[in-house]
């Protein structure tokens, strides 16, 4: 029964043309940098991507956008031409973690969901990255096969922000730089602690 949710990696235009005249969007997005960061350790550590290579040939395939989900700029402009829609909220991974629970009251309030200041710290609680890996470990969440290695247990690497400083250096540092701003100008995008 309504209201549902439904998860997806799609760009807007791949999605139902009237979507924000029936739905409420949540996009989340995350700087480039550490994207490319996160989404690497992502393909390394989960069966099924099949990933045999280092950093800097992930990263390459990450700026031609021939990763798995295309061209991350593709993705995000798609999406920020709606951003003053009523019925698309922007997230940025960056403010969830400066201050979640404020994070919290706006989207529960964009929903139209009531919550109580108890669940709001219940909610901030639960989603703290060392209580996931927590449940993940007790197996409670994410039960798996005793005789196996649970996957799930390597899906919750760091959850910080600027974890890219420990990637991206030199002339690397220089290229993706110079893309980003490639990429920003003409738009009105601001990129969270992309520097």
């Amino acid at each position: 029964p309504p209201p549902r949710v439904i998860k997806s990696h799609l760009p807007f235009e791949m999605l139902p043309p009237k979507l924000l005249d029936t739905c409420k969007v949540i996009f989340v997005c995350r700087n480039p940098k550490d994207t490319c960061v996160s989404f690497y350790h992502h393909t390394n550590n989960l069966p099924g991507f099949n990933f045999r290579g280092d950093f800097d040939y992930f990263a390459k395939s990450f700026l031609a956008g021939t990763t798995e989900y295309g061209n991350y700029w593709t993705m995000l402009k798609s999406a920020w031409k709606y951003k003053d829609h009523p019925n698309m909220k922007f997230l940025w991974f960056e403010e969830m973690k400066k201050d979640l629970i404020s994070v919290i009251r706006e989207t529960s309030k964009f929903l139209g969901y009531h919550m109580t200041e108890l669940q709001i710290l219940r909610l901030d609680d639960h989603l703290y990255i060392d209580n996931f890996r927590k449940r993940v470990t007790e197996g409670n969440d994410f039960p798996a096969d005793p005789s196996k290695e649970n996957p799930m247990v390597k899906f919750f690497r760091k959850g910080v922000v600027g974890d890219w400083k420990n990637y991206f250096h030199g002339e690397n540092l220089k290229l993706w730089d110079q893309w980003i701003a490639e990429n920003l100008q003409g738009t009105d995008i601001v990129l969270p602690e992309h520097k």
